[in-house]
Protein backbone atom coordinates (compact mmCIF):
# COMPACT_ATOMS: atom_id res chain seq x y z
CA UNK A 1 0.00 0.00 0.00
CA UNK A 2 1.39 3.35 -0.98
CA UNK A 3 -0.53 6.56 -0.23
CA UNK A 4 1.82 8.75 -2.22
CA UNK A 5 -0.66 11.32 -3.56
CA UNK A 6 -4.15 12.42 -2.58
CA UNK A 7 -5.71 10.32 -5.36
CA UNK A 8 -4.30 7.17 -3.77
CA UNK A 9 -6.66 7.19 -0.77
CA UNK A 10 -9.36 4.96 -2.34
CA UNK A 11 -6.67 2.43 -3.26
CA UNK A 12 -5.53 2.49 0.36
CA UNK A 13 -9.13 1.70 1.37
CA UNK A 14 -8.99 -1.35 -0.88
CA UNK A 15 -5.67 -2.38 0.67
CA UNK A 16 -7.09 -2.05 4.17
CA UNK A 17 -10.08 -4.16 3.10
CA UNK A 18 -12.34 -1.35 4.26
CA UNK A 19 -15.89 -2.63 4.73
CA UNK A 20 -17.32 0.17 6.85
CA UNK A 21 -18.44 3.64 5.69
CA UNK A 22 -16.14 6.41 4.54
CA UNK A 23 -16.88 9.84 6.02
CA UNK A 24 -15.58 13.07 4.55
CA UNK A 25 -15.80 16.16 6.74
CA UNK A 26 -15.87 19.29 4.61
CA UNK A 27 -17.49 18.42 1.28
CA UNK A 28 -17.81 21.75 -0.55
CA UNK A 29 -18.64 20.85 -4.19
CA UNK A 30 -18.10 17.10 -3.70
CA UNK A 31 -15.04 16.82 -5.97
CA UNK A 32 -13.12 14.50 -3.65
CA UNK A 33 -16.19 12.38 -2.92
CA UNK A 34 -16.54 11.74 -6.65
CA UNK A 35 -12.92 10.65 -6.87
CA UNK A 36 -13.38 8.23 -3.95
CA UNK A 37 -16.57 6.85 -5.49
CA UNK A 38 -14.89 6.28 -8.86
CA UNK A 39 -12.50 3.76 -7.26
CA UNK A 40 -14.11 2.47 -4.06
CA UNK A 41 -17.66 1.11 -3.95
CA UNK A 42 -18.39 1.32 -0.22
CA UNK A 43 -20.83 3.62 1.54
CA UNK A 44 -19.81 7.27 1.32
CA UNK A 45 -21.08 9.95 3.72
CA UNK A 46 -20.38 13.67 3.57
CA UNK A 47 -20.47 16.00 6.58
CA UNK A 48 -20.79 19.72 5.98
CA UNK A 49 -22.99 22.37 7.65
CA UNK A 50 -23.16 24.40 4.46
CA UNK A 51 -23.50 27.66 6.29
CA UNK A 52 -21.72 30.98 6.37
CA UNK A 53 -19.47 31.57 9.41
CA UNK A 54 -18.07 34.81 10.79
CA UNK A 55 -14.66 35.38 9.22
CA UNK A 56 -13.01 35.29 12.66
CA UNK A 57 -14.20 31.69 13.06
CA UNK A 58 -13.55 30.43 9.53
CA UNK A 59 -11.02 32.49 7.51
CA UNK A 60 -11.29 30.56 4.26
CA UNK A 61 -12.08 31.22 0.62
CA UNK A 62 -14.84 28.58 0.70
CA UNK A 63 -16.68 30.47 3.47
CA UNK A 64 -19.11 32.06 1.04
CA UNK A 65 -22.54 33.65 1.51
CA UNK A 66 -25.43 31.66 2.96
CA UNK A 67 -27.26 31.84 -0.33
CA UNK A 68 -24.38 30.17 -2.18
CA UNK A 69 -24.02 27.60 0.63
CA UNK A 70 -27.70 26.62 0.33
CA UNK A 71 -27.40 26.35 -3.43
CA UNK A 72 -24.29 24.19 -3.11
CA UNK A 73 -26.01 21.87 -0.61
CA UNK A 74 -28.97 21.40 -2.95
CA UNK A 75 -26.66 20.27 -5.74
CA UNK A 76 -24.36 18.00 -3.74
CA UNK A 77 -27.09 16.38 -1.61
CA UNK A 78 -28.77 15.09 -4.76
CA UNK A 79 -25.63 13.11 -5.52
CA UNK A 80 -24.37 12.04 -2.08
CA UNK A 81 -25.57 11.22 1.42
CA UNK A 82 -24.91 14.45 3.32
CA UNK A 83 -25.18 15.16 7.04
CA UNK A 84 -25.74 18.90 7.31
CA UNK A 85 -24.11 19.47 10.68
CA UNK A 86 -20.86 20.81 12.04
CA UNK A 87 -18.07 18.28 12.42
CA UNK A 88 -17.99 17.54 16.16
CA UNK A 89 -21.77 17.51 16.39
CA UNK A 90 -22.02 15.07 13.47
CA UNK A 91 -19.43 12.74 15.01
CA UNK A 92 -21.75 12.08 17.95
CA UNK A 93 -24.14 10.32 15.61
CA UNK A 94 -21.68 7.48 14.91
CA UNK A 95 -20.78 4.59 17.19
CA UNK A 96 -17.16 4.00 18.14
CA UNK A 97 -15.35 1.75 15.65
CA UNK A 98 -18.12 2.05 13.05
CA UNK A 99 -16.15 3.74 10.24
CA UNK A 100 -13.33 2.62 7.95
CA UNK A 101 -12.05 6.10 7.20
CA UNK A 102 -12.61 9.70 8.22
CA UNK A 103 -11.16 12.34 5.90
CA UNK A 104 -10.89 15.83 7.41
CA UNK A 105 -11.08 18.79 5.05
CA UNK A 106 -13.23 21.27 6.96
CA UNK A 107 -12.08 24.40 8.82
CA UNK A 108 -8.28 24.54 8.56
CA UNK A 109 -7.64 26.46 11.77
CA UNK A 110 -5.38 24.50 14.11
CA UNK A 111 -7.93 24.51 16.92
CA UNK A 112 -10.65 23.16 14.64
CA UNK A 113 -8.45 20.44 13.15
CA UNK A 114 -7.35 19.30 16.62
CA UNK A 115 -10.96 19.15 17.82
CA UNK A 116 -12.04 17.25 14.71
CA UNK A 117 -9.30 14.65 15.14
CA UNK A 118 -10.20 14.14 18.78
CA UNK A 119 -13.90 13.74 18.01
CA UNK A 120 -13.58 11.37 15.05
CA UNK A 121 -10.66 9.11 16.03
CA UNK A 122 -12.76 6.82 18.30
CA UNK A 123 -15.27 6.34 15.47
CA UNK A 124 -12.65 4.62 13.27
CA UNK A 125 -12.39 0.83 13.28
CA UNK A 126 -9.27 -1.01 14.45
CA UNK A 127 -7.92 -1.39 10.92
CA UNK A 128 -9.07 1.99 9.63
CA UNK A 129 -7.46 5.26 8.68
CA UNK A 130 -7.86 8.93 9.52
CA UNK A 131 -6.61 11.31 6.86
CA UNK A 132 -6.97 14.89 5.77
CA UNK A 133 -6.12 17.57 3.25
CA UNK A 134 -3.88 20.66 3.11
CA UNK A 135 -1.01 19.45 5.28
CA UNK A 136 0.51 22.88 5.79
CA UNK A 137 0.76 25.76 8.23
CA UNK A 138 0.71 29.02 6.33
CA UNK A 139 -1.45 31.75 4.86
CA UNK A 140 -2.69 31.23 1.32
CA UNK A 141 -1.21 33.33 -1.48
CA UNK A 142 -4.37 35.38 -1.70
CA UNK A 143 -4.24 35.87 2.12
CA UNK A 144 -7.78 34.55 2.42
CA UNK A 145 -7.32 31.07 3.86
CA UNK A 146 -5.38 30.27 7.03
CA UNK A 147 -3.94 26.75 7.16
CA UNK A 148 -3.11 25.49 10.66
CA UNK A 149 -3.38 21.83 9.66
CA UNK A 150 0.25 20.71 9.82
CA UNK A 151 0.88 22.10 13.29
CA UNK A 152 -2.34 20.66 14.69
CA UNK A 153 -1.91 17.19 13.18
CA UNK A 154 1.70 16.89 14.34
CA UNK A 155 0.77 17.98 17.86
CA UNK A 156 -2.20 15.60 18.06
CA UNK A 157 -0.26 12.56 16.78
CA UNK A 158 2.79 13.28 18.92
CA UNK A 159 0.72 13.51 22.10
CA UNK A 160 -0.67 10.02 21.42
CA UNK A 161 2.53 8.39 20.12
CA UNK A 162 0.87 7.63 16.79
CA UNK A 163 2.75 7.16 13.52
CA UNK A 164 2.06 10.13 11.25
CA UNK A 165 2.55 9.93 7.49
CA UNK A 166 2.06 12.44 4.70
CA UNK A 167 2.08 12.34 0.93
CA UNK A 168 5.03 13.34 -1.22
CA UNK A 169 3.19 16.39 -2.57
CA UNK A 170 2.39 17.62 0.94
CA UNK A 171 -1.33 17.61 0.20
CA UNK A 172 -2.57 14.83 2.49
CA UNK A 173 -1.67 13.45 5.92
CA UNK A 174 -2.80 10.12 7.33
CA UNK A 175 -2.69 7.97 10.47
CA UNK A 176 -3.30 4.22 10.37
CA UNK A 177 -5.27 2.78 13.26
CA UNK A 178 -3.23 -0.40 13.58
CA UNK A 179 -1.87 -2.11 16.71
CA UNK A 180 1.85 -1.52 17.24
CA UNK A 181 4.51 -3.35 19.21
CA UNK A 182 5.73 -2.17 22.60
CA UNK A 183 9.29 -0.74 22.85
CA UNK A 184 10.53 -3.88 24.65
CA UNK A 185 9.47 -5.96 21.62
CA UNK A 186 11.44 -3.90 19.08
CA UNK A 187 15.02 -4.43 17.92
CA UNK A 188 16.84 -1.50 16.28
CA UNK A 189 19.70 -2.49 13.99
CA UNK A 190 22.48 -0.36 12.51
CA UNK A 191 25.67 -1.50 10.80
CA UNK A 192 28.82 0.62 10.93
CA UNK A 193 30.85 -1.08 8.21
CA UNK A 194 33.99 0.89 7.46
CA UNK A 195 35.01 4.19 9.00
CA UNK A 196 32.24 6.00 10.89
CA UNK A 197 32.40 8.71 13.58
CA UNK A 198 32.09 7.18 17.06
CA UNK A 199 29.54 9.92 17.82
CA UNK A 200 27.07 8.24 15.43
CA UNK A 201 27.28 4.94 17.28
CA UNK A 202 26.80 6.73 20.60
CA UNK A 203 23.82 8.65 19.22
CA UNK A 204 22.04 5.46 18.12
CA UNK A 205 22.80 3.72 21.39
CA UNK A 206 21.60 6.62 23.56
CA UNK A 207 18.40 6.88 21.58
CA UNK A 208 17.58 3.19 22.01
CA UNK A 209 18.42 3.22 25.71
CA UNK A 210 16.20 6.26 26.25
CA UNK A 211 13.22 4.68 24.45
CA UNK A 212 13.64 1.13 25.78
CA UNK A 213 14.58 -0.53 22.48
CA UNK A 214 17.07 -3.35 22.22
CA UNK A 215 19.95 -2.18 20.04
CA UNK A 216 22.24 -4.18 17.78
CA UNK A 217 25.40 -2.37 16.69
CA UNK A 218 26.81 -4.26 13.73
CA UNK A 219 30.15 -4.03 11.98
CA UNK A 220 29.54 -6.68 9.33
CA UNK A 221 31.24 -6.82 5.93
CA UNK A 222 29.10 -7.11 2.79
CA UNK A 223 28.90 -10.54 1.14
CA UNK A 224 31.86 -11.26 -1.14
CA UNK A 225 31.75 -9.31 -4.38
CA UNK A 226 28.82 -7.09 -3.36
CA UNK A 227 28.55 -3.33 -2.96
CA UNK A 228 29.13 -2.05 0.63
CA UNK A 229 25.43 -1.24 1.20
CA UNK A 230 24.76 -4.99 1.11
CA UNK A 231 26.47 -5.17 4.51
CA UNK A 232 23.07 -4.51 6.09
CA UNK A 233 21.90 -8.02 5.10
CA UNK A 234 24.46 -10.00 7.20
CA UNK A 235 24.01 -7.46 10.00
CA UNK A 236 20.24 -8.02 10.03
CA UNK A 237 20.63 -11.80 9.90
CA UNK A 238 23.07 -11.77 12.81
CA UNK A 239 20.83 -9.42 14.81
CA UNK A 240 17.77 -11.63 14.30
CA UNK A 241 19.74 -14.73 15.25
CA UNK A 242 21.01 -13.17 18.48
CA UNK A 243 17.64 -11.68 19.47
CA UNK A 244 14.95 -14.25 18.58
CA UNK A 245 12.72 -12.90 21.37
CA UNK A 246 12.26 -9.51 19.68
CA UNK A 247 9.06 -9.28 17.65
CA UNK A 248 9.91 -6.52 15.18
CA UNK A 249 13.18 -5.38 13.58
CA UNK A 250 13.75 -1.81 12.45
CA UNK A 251 16.74 -1.07 10.25
CA UNK A 252 18.33 2.42 10.57
CA UNK A 253 21.20 3.53 8.32
CA UNK A 254 24.50 4.49 9.91
CA UNK A 255 24.22 8.02 8.45
CA UNK A 256 20.95 8.73 10.24
CA UNK A 257 21.26 10.90 13.37
CA UNK A 258 18.45 10.87 15.93
CA UNK A 259 17.74 14.50 16.79
CA UNK A 260 15.17 13.94 19.53
CA UNK A 261 13.34 11.14 21.34
CA UNK A 262 10.35 10.82 19.06
CA UNK A 263 9.58 7.07 19.21
CA UNK A 264 9.92 4.62 16.34
CA UNK A 265 7.77 1.79 17.68
CA UNK A 266 4.45 3.37 16.56
CA UNK A 267 5.65 2.53 13.02
CA UNK A 268 6.13 -1.14 13.98
CA UNK A 269 2.66 -2.44 13.13
CA UNK A 270 1.76 -5.95 14.23
CA UNK A 271 -0.02 -7.01 11.03
CA UNK A 272 2.51 -5.64 8.52
CA UNK A 273 5.10 -7.75 6.69
CA UNK A 274 7.25 -4.80 5.68
CA UNK A 275 7.18 -1.06 6.23
CA UNK A 276 9.56 1.44 4.77
CA UNK A 277 10.14 4.73 3.06
CA UNK A 278 9.69 4.51 -0.69
CA UNK A 279 10.80 6.18 -3.88
CA UNK A 280 10.47 5.54 -7.60
CA UNK A 281 13.05 4.33 -10.09
CA UNK A 282 12.28 3.38 -13.72
CA UNK A 283 12.58 -0.35 -13.06
CA UNK A 284 10.16 -0.13 -10.13
CA UNK A 285 7.60 2.53 -11.12
CA UNK A 286 5.41 1.67 -8.13
CA UNK A 287 8.20 2.19 -5.66
CA UNK A 288 10.88 0.36 -3.70
CA UNK A 289 11.84 0.74 -0.06
CA UNK A 290 14.23 3.55 0.73
CA UNK A 291 17.85 3.45 1.79
CA UNK A 292 17.62 4.83 5.33
CA UNK A 293 15.00 2.80 7.22
CA UNK A 294 12.63 -0.13 7.00
CA UNK A 295 11.11 -2.66 9.37
CA UNK A 296 9.74 -6.20 9.37
CA UNK A 297 8.54 -8.85 11.86
CA UNK A 298 11.29 -11.07 13.27
CA UNK A 299 10.02 -14.39 11.93
CA UNK A 300 11.28 -17.19 9.71
CA UNK A 301 9.60 -15.84 6.59
CA UNK A 302 11.43 -12.52 6.88
CA UNK A 303 14.73 -14.26 7.62
CA UNK A 304 14.33 -16.52 4.59
CA UNK A 305 13.77 -13.48 2.37
CA UNK A 306 16.88 -11.78 3.77
CA UNK A 307 18.94 -14.87 3.04
CA UNK A 308 17.47 -15.23 -0.44
CA UNK A 309 18.29 -11.61 -1.29
CA UNK A 310 22.04 -12.31 -1.41
CA UNK A 311 21.75 -14.95 -4.12
CA UNK A 312 23.84 -13.68 -6.99
CA UNK A 313 20.97 -14.08 -9.43
CA UNK A 314 19.05 -11.39 -7.55
CA UNK A 315 22.14 -9.32 -6.83
CA UNK A 316 23.15 -9.24 -10.49
CA UNK A 317 19.73 -8.14 -11.72
CA UNK A 318 18.85 -5.87 -8.78
CA UNK A 319 22.15 -4.40 -7.56
CA UNK A 320 20.31 -2.20 -5.06
CA UNK A 321 19.85 -4.47 -2.03
CA UNK A 322 16.57 -2.86 -0.99
CA UNK A 323 15.14 -3.15 -4.50
CA UNK A 324 15.78 -6.87 -4.08
CA UNK A 325 13.95 -6.91 -0.74
CA UNK A 326 11.07 -5.01 -2.32
CA UNK A 327 10.83 -7.75 -4.91
CA UNK A 328 11.04 -10.58 -2.38
CA UNK A 329 8.42 -9.04 -0.10
CA UNK A 330 6.24 -8.36 -3.16
CA UNK A 331 6.04 -4.76 -2.04
CA UNK A 332 4.15 -3.55 -5.11
CA UNK A 333 1.18 -5.91 -4.71
CA UNK A 334 1.18 -7.06 -1.08
CA UNK A 335 -1.47 -5.27 0.99
CA UNK A 336 0.48 -6.20 4.12
CA UNK A 337 3.37 -4.01 2.96
CA UNK A 338 3.23 -0.28 3.66
CA UNK A 339 5.35 2.07 1.59
CA UNK A 340 5.51 5.69 2.60
CA UNK A 341 7.61 8.69 1.74
CA UNK A 342 10.76 8.64 3.81
CA UNK A 343 10.66 12.33 4.73
CA UNK A 344 8.48 11.65 7.77
CA UNK A 345 11.49 9.99 9.39
CA UNK A 346 14.60 11.31 7.70
CA UNK A 347 14.75 14.49 5.63
CA UNK A 348 18.08 14.53 3.80
CA UNK A 349 20.31 17.51 4.49
CA UNK A 350 21.40 17.56 0.87
CA UNK A 351 17.88 18.43 -0.26
CA UNK A 352 16.31 20.06 2.78
CA UNK A 353 17.36 22.80 5.21
CA UNK A 354 18.31 21.69 8.70
CA UNK A 355 15.27 21.41 10.95
CA UNK A 356 15.92 20.95 14.65
CA UNK A 357 12.37 19.71 15.20
CA UNK A 358 12.84 16.81 12.77
CA UNK A 359 13.06 13.41 14.48
CA UNK A 360 16.16 12.52 12.47
CA UNK A 361 18.63 13.89 9.97
CA UNK A 362 19.78 11.65 7.12
CA UNK A 363 23.15 12.79 5.79
CA UNK A 364 23.21 11.83 2.11
CA UNK A 365 24.82 13.46 -0.90
CA UNK A 366 27.99 14.19 1.09
CA UNK A 367 31.24 12.23 1.19
CA UNK A 368 34.47 11.84 3.08
CA UNK A 369 35.52 14.44 5.62
CA UNK A 370 32.56 16.72 4.83
CA UNK A 371 30.06 13.98 5.61
CA UNK A 372 31.83 13.11 8.86
CA UNK A 373 31.92 16.75 9.91
CA UNK A 374 28.16 17.13 9.29
CA UNK A 375 27.42 13.88 11.15
CA UNK A 376 29.45 15.00 14.16
CA UNK A 377 27.74 18.38 14.19
CA UNK A 378 24.29 16.81 14.10
CA UNK A 379 25.26 14.45 16.90
CA UNK A 380 26.35 17.46 18.97
CA UNK A 381 23.10 19.33 18.20
CA UNK A 382 20.97 16.27 18.96
CA UNK A 383 18.72 16.40 22.02
CA UNK A 384 19.06 12.63 22.46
Amino acid sequence: MWYEYRDHLPYMLHGLKADKPYVEVGVFEGWHLRQIRSIWDGRIIGVDPYRNFPESEYPDGSNTSQESQDSRYERVSKEFEIIRKESVDASRGFEDGSLSCVYLDACHRATSVYEDMTAWWPKISGNGIMAGHDFRTLLSKDKVTWFGVKAAVKKWASERNLALFWTSDGEDWYILKKPSYEPSEVLIVSNFYGNWPVECVANHRRYCEALGYEYFQGSEDPPAGMYPTWSKIPALLKACDQHPDKKFVMWIDADVVFMNRQPLHPFCFKDVELIGGAYRIPKFPNGVINTCWFGFPNNQDSIDKLKLSTRMGFADEYPHEEATLSLLFNARANHNVILTDSHHVAPAVYFHPFDESSPTQHVIGLHGHTRHAVLRDFCMLSAV
